[in-house]
């Protein structure tokens, strides 16, 4: 639901479009349609269901770090998406899962900061 709003923001409501963003773009829309894929081939089988979800925890990390790039002239707390990786893979993939997907989170964070040209204090 927020991958769509982000993705109709910034296909709609932005006034330039580089190839960056539009990249950006296609890399939510792979991810979402990737974790689809993967949660709904996996209907009724535990085992494979447990195997899929490290890799959707890895694709919502990869969605969410893509929209903190597209959202980054807003100025806002869109950091803070961060968390929905984070809780479900606390809950579903255990203590070690969340740590993982907590260290996977802050390296993608670090990137999208690192290549934003956003400066450190506004004003």
């Amino acid at each position: 639901m927020i991958a769509t709003l982000v993705v109709i923001y910034t296909l709609f409501v932005r006034p330039a479009l580089d190839a960056g963003t539009l990249l950006a773009v296609g890399g939510i829309i792979f991810a979402l349609a990737a974790m689809v894929y993967l949660l709904l081939s996996t209907r009724e089988q535990e085992a494979r269901l447990l195997r899929h979800l490290r890799l959707v925890v890895l694709l919502s990390i990869v969605a969410v770090s893509l929209m903190v790039f597209l959202l980054r002239d807003l100025q806002g707390d869109y950091y803070l998406l961060y968390l929905l990786p984070l809780v479900s893979a606390a809950g579903y993939l255990g203590f070690t899962g969340g740590l993982v997907a907590g260290a996977a989170s802050a390296l993608a964070y670090a990137v999208v900061f690192a290549i934003s040209a956003v400066s450190f204090s506004p004003g």
